[in-house]
């Protein structure tokens, strides 16, 4: 997925979620938390970051990886 469309998808999850209308939207970073995702954004250039937790299949859908990673082994 390029940039633009995670960017337009996160716009819409924004707009959804928070009722919020963002035409400027700046991702500024996407991570996969614990029960879902965290989508890191500011409505436009200069504004405050705000983030947006999402459900893990609205994560999927902006294009968080979300599948699970071995965790690395450790000394015993």
């Amino acid at each position: 997925m390029s940039d633009e469309e995670q960017r337009q998808r996160v716009k819409a999850m924004v707009r959804r979620e928070k009722d919020a209308d963002c035409p400027e939207l700046v991702v500024l970073g996407a991570e996969a938390i614990l029960g879902g995702g965290l989508v890191h954004h500011r409505c436009k250039e200069g504004d405050p970051s705000e983030s947006l937790k999402l459900t893990p299949e609205a994560a999927e859908y902006v294009g968080i990886d979300m599948s699970v990673h071995d965790r690395p082994e450790t000394g015993g």
